[in-house]
């Protein structure tokens, strides 16, 4: 009889040894958990330099506006809204968010820049130092972005000189002109700069 108990007592300190075992495996599995969280949200947080950044009473980090958010009026911290235009009605291409709507290509025929940066062919760097006098690549890479934001494309002009964009486009393999500062820009579809002109064929 005395074996018997001593195997229960036996079984019973096993069972709640291997209880505190399973809470001591799971408290520890929480704070694993709580420690990753918090430092993946450090690590999101490190991508910005919030000495730039407006203050949270701007209305940017309220309710429903993170660091990518709008603000209560619409504008993101470039001072633009999803439609791509500041608050002067002046367009920037790539926050127009609205342009993909429904396609994966824009209003204007390009893919999503966040996804397909802006690029500059060999051939286009050519013409850049050929016609516009830029020996630089960053320069370059700077004003091919610029001219990718801020070019009007046929869309934005007058029937007539749309008409002679989109015959350019043609011979280009239907490529994407873009009139930016009396030169026009042929963009590929995937945002790639494929040559550059001075403009001597659109009346705007």
């Amino acid at each position: 009889m005395r074996f018997g108990v001593n195997v229960l007592k036996d079984f019973n300190l096993l069972l709640l040894a291997a209880i505190l075992f399973a809470i001591v495996i799971g408290v520890a599995i929480s704070i694993a958990i709580i420690i990753l969280v918090v430092n993946l949200q450090k690590r999101d947080e490190n991508r910005f330099d919030h000495g730039k950044l407006p203050k949270n009473n701007t209305g940017y980090d309220g309710p429903g506006n993170g660091y990518h958010g709008l603000n209560q009026q619409g504008y993101n911290r470039e001072g633009y809204n999803v439609y791509g235009k500041n608050e002067k009605g002046q367009y920037n291409r790539f926050y127009d968010l609205d342009a993909f709507r429904e396609s994966d290509y824009s209003t204007d025929g390009f893919l999503n820049p966040r996804i397909y940066p802006v690029a500059v062919t060999n051939h286009a760097r050519e013409r850049m130092n050929e016609r516009l006098g830029i020996d630089n690549n960053q320069k370059m890479d700077e004003l091919a972005v610029q001219a990718y934001q801020f070019g009007k494309s046929a869309r934005q002009v007058k029937k007539s000189a749309a008409a002679q964009m989109h015959e350019i486009e043609q011979r280009h393999e239907n490529g994407i002109v873009l009139l930016y500062r009396n030169y026009l820009y042929i963009f590929s579809r995937e945002n790639v700069l494929i040559t550059v002109y001075r403009n001597q064929y659109i009346s705007l």
